[in-house]
């Protein structure tokens, strides 16, 4: 991964978002959110009770031919024994081998007798009792599974885990550059390059005479006075009038943007000795803005300002020691340099460094040291310092855990638009981890980071819709959001799209494309994934059939730890 510098004078345009690479810190407990396979119907999909409450209820399971208990589903071309209180269901996608009609839809019923091969049905949605006969030794037969609540592997509310690397983010350049304040008197006696009194005079007064015009003190703002004010100046030796015509020229203030003059003027003031313009000469060799893009070129220009004292340049060659741009890896540089920013107050400085210590790069690993110095950066309400502070207190790590505290941040950096910490602060509130339970809420911070297209939290979102928790129930929109996060590649996602096409929740059912999404997170080495791959393959559903393939993925999703896999080899 390569990270981006940023020139002085501005924040970061992203100091308050994530980027896109994490360093990825040890798990010291399972992720909030982690869902085990207990509890799951024989057909691979997650049984659910039909009287959910919120999503919460987990799983309840029955006994079906001495196998893992289903509630409201069974496999396939399934045979198994009624018994009384076994769940059974029946949609308008499916029926038992008896005398009903496709079409029904009774919803989920309660076997309460059995005699003779038949038995009887109680069924909770209208109240009525239906008798049905059985197969030789009481068996039925499902001809199609049915799915009453999304199969996404959700055996509860914590329908996704938390975001727990700590963000390490990758920097675009901003393409404001600050212009030097009015110079101090004493800037006249830093100006060392002016030959004679006149002359250093007249370079003073012609680039106070310049700010005047820019900044409209004292008279009407005028830009393109600004620069000829600007050049005068320039040419009687004020190396802060040739910083301020670059940066003029980079932003088209008073001309029309021109970054190769704007390169001129930011390199004669760095052979003048301007840190920032050197910093700046460093921005456009690495941006390749003005000039062919050079990380050698800006690795020397950023090294010059950095050793002149200029903060920003001094993260920036942190950031070219630290991953190898334009000058030789040392991580053990990397950290002094990002330690001297620091401590010059540079929010990223702190924040890098933090990293540093939080993963032994350049530095002995110390958590504690890495939470003193996110709170530094946190001050300055920098995001990723803010989301790590929260992963931080929801492990424990370097603090004591205090998951109340870890929430505080995660809204911090959550209303400073940080996706991830949006996503973690949706499900602390959805599961009360921290905080109070409100899945309406938590839905609307999934909502705001699947906008930014954080492809968990559009996951999430999805299932919310899907189950109508935290608001009403809207296939089509879960459909959506799962089709989102699936184009990012997210595996849960795919096979939940895949379910979406099986179920027809899709608003069209279609075995095809349902076998396509669920052989896409199979070879992403997605277990469910590969268990309903390999189910399609047996059956022949959406697919030719292939039993031997579809013996081969139900291994591997097997070797996943993937129990129903297990249930159903035994069987075949």
């Amino acid at each position: 991964h390569t990270t981006a510098l940023r020139p002085a004078g501005l924040p970061s345009s992203r100091d308050r978002s994530p980027g896109s690479v994490r360093q990825q810190m040890p798990t010291q407990r399972p992720a909030l959110g982690d869902v085990s396979n207990s509890g799951k119907g024989a057909g691979g999909e997650t049984t659910h009770s039909a009287k959910m409450s919120g999503g919460h209820n987990k799983p309840r399971r029955g006994s079906v031919m001495g196998e893992p208990q289903l509630s409201t589903e069974v496999l396939i071309g399934r045979d198994f024994t009624a018994t009384v209180g076994l769940k059974v269901l029946l949609t308008e996608q499916g029926k038992l081998e008896s005398n009903l009609s496709s079409g029904i839809d009774l919803g989920l019923g309660t076997i309460t007798n059995t005699a003779d091969n038949t038995c009887s049905v109680r069924w909770e949605k209208t109240g009525t009792t239906t008798t049905h006969s059985t197969g030789k030794g009481g068996q039925y037969h499902l001809r199609r599974a049915i799915n009453a609540e999304p199969n996404h592997g959700l055996g509860d509310a914590t329908i996704a885990a938390p975001v727990l690397a700590l963000h390490d983010e990758d920097e675009e350049v901003p393409k404001g550059i600050s212009i030097s304040a009015a110079p101090k008197p004493r800037m006249m006696e830093t100006d060392g390059t002016l030959t004679s009194h006149s002359q250093a005079d007249s370079g003073l007064a012609q680039f106070g005479l310049g700010m005047c015009y820019l900044r409209g003190k004292g008279v009407e703002a005028d830009p393109t006075k600004a620069i000829e004010w600007f050049e005068k100046a320039a040419a009687n030796g004020s190396r802060n009038a040739l910083f301020n015509l670059g940066v003029c020229y980079t932003q088209g203030l008073g001309c029309v943007a021109d970054r190769t003059k704007a390169l001129k003027y930011f390199e004669q003031a760095a052979s003048l000795g301007d840190s920032k313009a050197m910093l700046q000469v460093g921005v456009c060799h690495i941006s390749g803005r003005g000039a062919p893009a050079s990380e050698t070129k800006a690795a020397e220009y950023f090294l010059r300002a950095a050793e002149a004292g200029e903060p920003t340049a001094q993260y920036n060659i942190g950031v070219c020691y630290g991953k190898g741009r334009g000058i030789e890896k040392d991580l053990v540089k990397a950290a002094d340099w990002y330690r001297k920013s620091a401590d010059q107050g540079d929010a990223m400085a702190q924040f890098r460094l933090a990293l540093c210590y939080a993963t032994g790069k350049g530095v002995p690993k110390n958590s504690v040291k890495a939470v003193e110095l996110y709170k530094q950066a946190a001050e300055h309400d920098h995001g990723g310092a803010l989301f790590n502070l929260g992963v931080c207190y929801s492990q424990g790590d370097g603090v004591i855990k205090n998951e109340e505290t870890g929430v505080a941040y995660y809204r911090r950096a959550a209303e400073g638009g940080v996706a991830q910490a949006q996503h973690n602060l949706a499900l602390c509130i959805l599961t009360g981890v921290g905080a109070k339970k409100d899945p309406a809420e938590a839905l609307t911070w999934y909502e705001k980071a699947a906008a930014q297209g954080d492809a968990k939290a559009q996951f999430a979102a999805g299932v919310c819709y899907e189950i109508g928790q935290g608001t009403e129930k809207d296939g089509a929109r879960a459909f959506e959001l799962y089709s989102q996060a699936a184009k990012q590649g997210n595996a849960k996602a795919i096979v939940a799209k895949g379910l979406c096409y099986k179920t027809g929740l899709a608003g069209e059912q279609d075995d095809e494309k349902a076998f396509t999404c669920f052989k896409e997170a199979a070879e992403k080495e997605n277990p469910r994934g590969m268990f309903h791959t390999g189910q399609c393959l047996y059956t022949g559903t959406g697919t030719s059939k292939d039993e031997e393939g579809g013996l081969e993925w139900l291994r591997s999703a097997r070797l996943k730890g993937f129990a129903e896999a297990d249930t159903l080899l035994a069987e075949i």
